[in-house]
C-alpha cells in the first residue's frame, strides 16, 4: 500500500486541495488539504480512456463522443468498428494512437464476439489501454520503462491505471465468468495481432484485474433526451392534483406538494374543443459509454457527498458543495443518492462491489430497525390479542375464570 500510495501522490502533485491517505478500512481516501468553501474546485482532470457501449456504436461518434441520435454514415473502412460524424473525425481518430493498427485490427474481430450486457465498453477501454501501452513500451528506452521505488515515479499513466482497485476476486461467479470469457477473447486477438518490435504479453489473470479495474472505477457517459410521455385530455378549468404519500403512509405535506408540482416536468398544452391536452415533457438519461479518470477515481463514494463532478467532452471538475473543513475526507456519490437506501444499495453493490457504510445508510438504517421495531410490537400485540379473544370464545380465558364459575353456580342455585 506505501508504494501504491506513493505512485498516486505523485499524481497529485501540484495540487493544493486535496491530500492522499489511505487505511485498512477505507483503503486510499483523499481529504481536504486546508478548509474549503462551497463551490471550491478541488480537481480538474482529463479522461484516461473512455468507450462506447456496444449499442450505440452506430450513433456514439467514436472521436467527439457526441451521440446523433441516428445512425452515423463514416465508419472506418478496415474493422467497421467505429463509426464517425464525418470525414474529419475519422481522420483525427486514425492519426493519434487512439485507433492504432493495433486497436483497428483486433476492433475487426469484435463482430464475431459474443459479449454480455455492456463488457463490449470495457473491452474497446481495456483494448485502447494495452495497445497505448505497448506503443509506448515500443517507443521508449529500456531503461526508462521500470518506476524507481525511491521517489514512485512512473513511466507512464499506465503504472497508475495497474495500481487501481480490482474487484475480480469479489465478483460473484457468473460475473467472473463473463469477465474472463471477454478477457480470453481479448488475449487471444492481441497474441494474433501483436507483432510489434518488443511484443507486450498478458496473462488472463492480469487481463482480468485490468478489466475489473476498469468496471469498478469507471463513470457513465450520459446524454439528455427530452421526450414526450403520453397525454392527458381534461377540462379547460379543471387542475391536476398531486397525491403523494410518504413512506410511514402520512399525506405530504401542502408545501412538500407544491415543491413537487415545481419540479414535475414541463408540460405543452394545446386547447382541443373546449378541453386541455397535456403532453408532458419528460428528461430521460441514457448511458452511451464509461470512460476512466485515474485522479477521480480516489475519490471515495458517500450517499451524501461533500463534493459533485461534472464531466462534459472528456474532461472532469470536481466542486464543493459545501464548506469543508481541513481533514475531513471529500466524497462524490458513484449513483442517484436521492433513491432509497435499498436501491442505493443493492446499485453501489451490483457495481462498484461493496456495501455502503456512509453516515446517512447508518442513520436510514437506524431509522428502519426502530420502525420495524415498533411494527414487530405491534403485530405481536394484535396477534396477542386476537388469540386472547379466540381463547375466550372457548371458554379457555383465565381471565374470565371467575366470571364463569359464577354463572355456573347462578344456574345450579336456580335448578
Amino acid at each position: 500500500m506505501g508504494e501504491e500510495q506513493g505512485i498516486f501522490k505523485s499524481l497529485l502533485e501540484g495540487n493544493q486541495s486535496v491530500k492522499l491517505l489511505s487505511d485498512a478500512e477505507r483503503g486510499r481516501y483523499l481529504v481536504a488539504k486546508t478548509s474549503l468553501r462551497d463551490g471550491d474546485t478541488v480537481m480538474q482532470c482529463k479522461s484516461y480512456e473512455r468507450g462506447v457501449l456496444g449499442s450505440h456504436k452506430k450513433r456514439v461518434c467514436a472521436h467527439c463522443f457526441k451521440d446523433n441520435g441516428q445512425r452515423l454514415r463514416v465508419h472506418c473502412p478496415d474493422c467497421s468498428q467505429c463509426w464517425y460524424c464525418d470525414e474529419s473525425c475519422l481522420e483525427k481518430h486514425r492519426a493519434g494512437q487512439d485507433h492504432s493498427s493495433l486497436q483497428c485490427q483486433v476492433l475487426g474481430s469484435f463482430g464475431s464476439a459474443k459479449f454480455n450486457g455492456d463488457m463490449e465498453s470495457i473491452v474497446r477501454i481495456l483494448l485502447s489501454v494495452l495497445a497505448k501501452a505497448n506503443e509506448n513500451e515500443v517507443n521508449q528506452p529500456s531503461s526508462s520503462s521500470s518506476s524507481s521505488k525511491d521517489n514512485f515515479k512512473c513511466s507512464s499513466s499506465f503504472d497508475y491505471f495497474a495500481n487501481l482497485q480490482s474487484h475480480a476476486d469479489d465478483l460473484l461467479p457468473k460475473s467472473l465468468k463473463d469477465l474472463k470469457k471477454a478477457a480470453l477473447f481479448l488475449k487471444k486477438q492481441l497474441e494474433r495481432y501483436n507483432t510489434g518490435a518488443r511484443e507486450v504479453h498478458y496473462s488472463l489473470d492480469d487481463l482480468v484485474h485490468h478489466a475489473s479495474r476498469i468496471e469498478s472505477n469507471c463513470f457513465g457517459i450520459f446524454v439528455e433526451h427530452s421526450r414526450r410521455k403520453g397525454k392527458e385530455t381534461k377540462l379547460a378549468d379543471e387542475e391536476r392534483e398531486i397525491t403523494e404519500t410518504t413512506e410511514t403512509g402520512e399525506e405530504v405535506p401542502p408545501e412538500e406538494k407544491e415543491e413537487k408540482i415545481s419540479e414535475a416536468p414541463e408540460q405543452v398544452e394545446a386547447a382541443v374543443d373546449g378541453e386541455k391536452e397535456t403532453h408532458w415533457e419528460e428528461e430521460r438519461s441514457t448511458l452511451i459509454g464509461r470512460e476512466v479518470y485515474l485522479e477521480a477515481s480516489m475519490f471515495n463514494h458517500s450517499c451524501e457527498p461533500n463534493c459533485e463532478m461534472s464531466r462534459s467532452s472528456g474532461n472532469c471538475e470536481i466542486k464543493c458543495t459545501r464548506d469543508v473543513k481541513e481533514g475531513e475526507e471529500l466524497t462524490i456519490s458513484y449513483i442517484d443518492e436521492s433513491q432509497c437506501r435499498s436501491h442505493r444499495r443493492q446499485a453501489l453493490l451490483r457495481n462498484y462491489h461493496f456495501h455502503c457504510q456512509c453516515s446517512k445508510c447508518d442513520a436510514e438504517s437506524q431509522t428502519n430497525k426502530k420502525k420495524g421495531g415498533k411494527a414487530k410490537n405491534k403485530a405481536a400485540n394484535k396477534a396477542s390479542k386476537k388469540k386472547k379473544n379466540k381463547a375466550a370464545i372457548n371458554g379457555k380465558s383465565t381471565d374470565n375464570y371467575d366470571a364463569q364459575v359464577a354463572m355456573q353456580m347462578q344456574k345450579l342455585l336456580q335448578m
